[in-house]
């Protein structure tokens, strides 16, 4: 029940943490491709 309620808590953290990767990663790949 302890990790459970610690995995939901943290869950907005790590799907905010993953979209932002996400768009991170796509930057990084649009800025090297023009540069």
């Amino acid at each position: 029940p302890i990790i459970a309620g610690s995995l939901v808590a943290s869950a907005p953290t790590i799907i905010l943490f993953l979209i932002l990767n996400k768009y991170l990663i796509r930057g990084i790949v649009v800025t090297g491709g023009k540069g």
